[in-house]
């Protein structure tokens, strides 16, 4: 048996749906990606491009290519689909503090210099994917470079 029966029921069913965990997800980052919103959401890749789709499709997302990439823009005039909540529109959903509560700060991206990252191999520095140890690496020298941050403002 793999744990309690709360941790069995905990993971069956949810109250807010995997379509409002995708939108949550773009409302906080419109450039997320979709492997992102299935990593948070806990869902497969496939399962979370047929639900960005079907957002899209409804018109509660918006879908627009920059790049390689693309950028999302939630559509907060529109109501809430089911009968009961169609009163509510996405916007104030969004805004519930339940769903605040436990978002991720966002906070701005460390700058650290290229040159930090010479010795590691070349596809890390153009972020390619590297491997746990060049990982293990990029997070020591962050950790440095953070401590070398707090020692210069403690001065």
């Amino acid at each position: 048996m793999s744990g309690s029966p709360e941790d069995d029921v905990r993971r069956t069913w949810t109250f807010l749906t995997n379509h409002t965990h995708a939108l949550v997800c773009i409302a906080r980052d419109p450039g997320t990606r979709i492997q992102d919103i299935a990593d948070s959401v806990g869902i497969t890749l496939r399962a979370a491009q047929g639900i960005v789709g079907d957002l899209v499709e409804a018109g509660y997302v918006g879908r627009t290519r920059v790049g390689r990439r693309n950028r999302y823009e939630v559509n907060t005039q529109l109501p809430l689909r089911h009968p009961l909540e169609h009163h509510l529109q996405i916007g104030e959903l969004l805004q519930a503090p339940l769903l605040h509560r436990y978002s991720i700060a966002r906070t701005p991206p460390l700058q650290l210099p290229w040159s930090a990252f010479a010795d590691l191999p070349g596809g890390v520095r153009r972020r390619r994917a590297m491997s746990r140890g060049d990982l293990d690496r990029v997070l020591v020298k962050i950790a440095a470079h953070e401590q070398a941050l707090q020692l210069a403002a403690s001065e």
